[in-house]
């Protein structure tokens, strides 16, 4: 992703304008048991789009990372317990990026999504990955 976001960025300074979504999860505030590297990519891809947000803005790009919670794609076919409640479309995913482009650094697609953002910022960390642990634990089969 590193080199993408380079590639395009250099293209869009040359013409001052342009934006980059960069594709994180609700999983990048609370390391997920089960799940090691694919939260800790999350977490990577929220903290290079915040640093990216600020580095490309003084050329007129405007970096937009996406936090998006369970989505309808091939992914969720994965899940050894099949859909999980809360499931949002594509189009409702797409649809919230495309409105916070030029207005947010971090945006968080669905309403039960923000509230967990949320309370996985106050909560400690020893009692988020009891409950990310037990989640994922139950829905992985583990």
């Amino acid at each position: 992703m590193p080199l993408l976001a380079n590639h395009f960025a250099e293209k869009m300074s040359l013409r001052s304008n342009g934006a980059i979504f960069i594709i994180s999860s609700v999983v990048a505030n609370i390391p997920v048991p089960f799940m090691s590297l694919y939260s800790a990519t999350k977490a990577f891809n929220l903290a290079f789009g915040e640093s990216l947000w600020f580095e490309l803005k003084k050329h007129n790009i405007d970096v937009c990372t996406v936090c998006p919670g369970s989505t309808e794609t091939e992914f969720q076919g994965l899940r050894a317990n099949g859909k999980s409640s809360n499931v949002r479309s594509v189009n409702q995913v797409v649809e919230t990026a495309i409105k916070g482009i030029g207005k947010k650094i971090v945006v968080t697609d669905g309403t039960i999504n923000k509230i967990n953002t949320f309370l996985a910022r106050i909560f400690p960390l020893s009692i988020r990955l009891k409950i990310a642990g037990k989640i994922a634990s139950k829905i992985l089969n583990q």
